[in-house]
């Protein structure tokens, strides 16, 4: 992280504008934990898009502050945005997948010791979560297209202390 002269500004290689891909200049307070970077806001110094939290979660999309965006949107991408999928992924569908040959939570969990870890695609946090357990990582940021993940996630997060702190 690069502060600059603003008060409480800092540029951040972590994030990039989804327009132009520049970093993002932040402003709000520091850290890299739930609280901060949602009282934080994100803007591009190149195109001047900004971003800020919805509800618990960063939105990051091109289509970020817009009231109205229309878009086709194939059905195997809006199954995981419905908030009944998203209550019942771990609550009984994840656990299915080993009946299909998938090794369970702790097989699939392998540690690569490091910095910033990015769980794309986390879904409800599951992985998420336990990365930001095993403290083996500076920041774990979990992403998804789903804003409904992305509630299910931060729910969980918020029932376990040490995820919500780091």
């Amino acid at each position: 992280e690069i502060k600059t002269e603003l008060n409480d500004a800092s540029k951040t290689e972590v994030f990039a504008c989804p327009v132009c891909y520049e970093p993002l200049i932040r402003k709000g307070p520091p850290g890299m934990n739930l609280p901060a970077i949602y009282r934080s806001g994100f803007k591009c110094s190149k195109c001047n898009k900004s971003f800020t939290s919805k509800d618990v979660f960063l939105d990051l999309t091109v289509t970020s502050g817009i009231k109205e965006y229309s878009e086709l949107k194939p059905a195997r991408t809006e199954l995981f945005r419905s908030p009944l999928v998203s209550f019942l992924y771990e609550r009984g569908w994840r656990q299915n997948f080993n009946r299909s040959g998938f090794p369970g939570r702790d097989e699939e969990f392998q540690s690569v010791a490091g910095g910033i870890l990015v769980d794309v695609s986390c879904g409800s946090g599951l992985f998420s979560r336990k990365f930001a357990s095993s403290g083996a990582y500076s920041s774990v940021i979990a992403l998804d297209f789903s804003e409904n993940m992305l509630r299910q996630c931060y729910d969980y997060i918020k029932q376990e202390e040490t995820p919500m702190n780091t």
